[in-house]
């Protein structure tokens, strides 16, 4: 496909400027050693059959835009050691702990970022131009691959089709045809489809759905966020604050399956019992429940008290457009944060696993329905050119966790085997030329970071992975 079938650049009338200037990192391991000839000609055929990887992020312009082209930021490298000696975290022992969590931490105090993304990572996170860049490292017995785009451009699902579609080429399938998102010509808003149809144990009407309650605009609100994000880092660097920790968590499959099942028999026990009021019927998700185990970690050794905590989980709204044509695609930041509120500190870590993660599942029922999205899409329309703070106005910064669920993107033995070098080696696992692993990172203007944040996605072996990162103190008691 020829890039010129589409405008040397372009703009979107919908998106979330609140990630304008993040930047989305996603790398991932391969079992075996893969052709370094084969990546970067099958990154280039992918550029070109889809232009809008080819360009250059615009940010002169309000909004950012983009423009088009075929070209390719590749790099490889090649290191002398195998991939245990390798890896920030040991991940391949996940069936060992089969009964409780385990926490990983990243080896030599690295976050192992530059181990996929050399040469990509910026000095403070400065904005990325390149909308497509790739990096590959040949190990003794692995390939680490790091792909990184502009949040402007992707979010979370578009950088998975995106990943999705490189290792079709490499197996010689075909990949959709790639189209402008709509919103080149027309709001999203405007093509939101269906009515609600909120479960009759739903109350209406309630708060913390209009995103008018759920941000600030305005330079003030987010200067006052960078600033507390910065000072927090400061001070934990000339031992005035507390510092923060980032590990890995690991959840066995069984374990979140007994823990969902406990908190559903609670919740429906009490629906029976009329004590649960609101929320009476819904089935709880697993997400719901790793959410909800992952706050009552963070908040642990905080004292309680009468301020309010506001997770601020990530929301995708396409499933409420309408679906593109059939054997095409397009590449969007289709997401924004809805807000699931306590009114104090003090009522949330009173509050049973099962009651906060039906908190979560009531935010996600009500901020699905089609007003909703329809509300929300026209609030990122109105301030598209305004400057937007996450959090409502007068939150308490240190008590807005936020929490990202990548469950639903299948990394795990996506297939590049038509690349591997040795084609008639197979481990015991029959896992050569697959993905083993996947390290995923939101990269923050200004080095900033968020505490609590976590990123969760499956393990390949029915159980899950969180990237977390909290207060040192909120890991006390845990191995």
């Amino acid at each position: 496909m020829s890039s010129s079938k589409f405008p040397d650049q372009y703009s979107l009338l919908t998106n979330n400027n609140l990630t304008k200037d993040v930047t989305i990192f996603v790398g991932i391991v391969v079992s075996g050693v893969l052709n370094v000839e084969i990546l970067e000609s099958k990154a280039q055929e992918l550029v070109t059959e889809w232009p809008l990887l080819g360009g250059k992020l615009v940010t002169k312009t309000v909004p950012y835009s983009f423009t088009t082209g075929d070209a390719l930021d590749f790099k490889h490298r090649s290191i002398d050691l195998a991939l245990e000696e390798f890896s920030p975290i040991s991940f391949l022992d996940v069936e060992k702990t089969q009964d409780r969590p385990s926490y990983r931490d990243f080896s030599s105090g690295s976050s192992g970022d530059e181990l996929f993304h050399f040469e990509s990572l910026k000095p403070l996170n400065l904005t990325v131009d390149t909308l497509f860049t790739l990096r590959v490292t040949l190990l003794k017995d692995a390939t680490l691959l790091g792909f990184r785009m502009p949040h402007q451009l992707c979010d979370g699902q578009s950088v998975y089709d995106v990943v999705k579609a490189y290792s079709h080429l490499i197996a010689g399938k075909p990949i959709s045809r790639i189209v402008l998102p709509p919103d080149v010509k027309t709001p999203l808003s405007a093509l939101v489809e269906g009515s609600d149809s909120l479960p009759e144990n739903v109350r209406k009407n309630a708060p913390f759905v209009h995103p008018a309650e759920n941000f600030a605009v305005g330079v003030s609100p987010l200067v006052k966020y960078i600033g507390h994000a910065l000072l927090g880092v400061a001070s934990a660097k000339i031992g005035w604050g507390e510092g923060e920790r980032e590990r890995y968590i690991h959840l066995p499959g069984e374990l979140v399956q007994t823990w969902r099942r406990e908190c559903q028999e609670e919740l429906d026990k009490a629906a029976l019992s009329g004590g649960l009021g609101d929320g009476a019927g819904l089935e709880l998700t697993k997400n719901d429940v790793i959410t909800a185990w992952f706050l009552k970690c963070a908040y642990h050794k905080t004292p309680a008290d009468d301020g309010p905590v506001d997770l601020m989980y990530n929301f995708n709204y396409r499933p409420a457009l309408k679906a593109p044509e059939a054997d095409t695609t397009y590449l969007h930041n289709s997401y924004y944060n809805i807000r699931t509120n306590w009114p104090s500190l003090r009522e949330f870590k009173e509050a049973s696993l099962a009651r906060v993660a039906l908190a979560v599942r009531l935010s996600v029922v009500r901020n699905k329905q089609p007003s909703a999205v329809r509300n929300t899409l026209e609030f990122w329309e109105e301030n598209i050119a305004n400057t937007i703070a996450p959090g409502p106005p007068g939150c308490r910064l240190s008590f807005l966790p936020f929490f990202s669920a990548w469950t639903t993107f299948e990394y795990n033995g996506m297939d590049f085997s038509a690349a591997l070098i040795n084609k008639t080696e197979q481990d015991s696992s029959n896992m050569q030329g697959k993905v083993i692993f996947t390290h995923p990172y939101a990269a923050l203007p200004m080095g900033m970071t968020v505490k609590p944040f976590a990123i969760s996605l499956k393990d390949g072996r029915g159980g899950y992975w969180l990237r977390s990162n909290v207060l040192k103190s909120g890991w006390e008691g845990y191995a």
